[in-house]
């Protein structure tokens, strides 16, 4: 009798924890891992993606504009915990 209780209660634990599960799946899991997979490629909606391997990070780190929102970010990030603390 008691190991029924068990399984039921076990049963019940998964499925109330499934909703949240498969939101953090769906939500989250996917996006960060097909954001991976895309940095690596060079994508356009028309055509399927290219593996250019870490030639967009090359690029990247070699752009102006890349490092002058570095830059405001850190600044903004700065001041904002500079001030917000008060």
């Amino acid at each position: 009798m008691k190991l029924n209780a068990e399984k039921r209660e076990a049963r019940n634990f998964y499925l109330f924890i499934m909703p949240w599960l498969l939101g953090a799946i769906v939500f989250t899991c996917y996006p960060v891992m097909a954001s991976l997979y895309y940095s690596f490629t060079e994508y356009d909606i028309i055509h399927p993606a290219k593996w250019v391997g870490l030639s967009n990070f090359t690029k990247m780190f070699h752009d102006e504009l890349f490092w002058r929102g570095v830059k405001a970010t850190v600044v903004f990030t700065v001041l904002v915990c500079r001030y917000s603390f008060f």
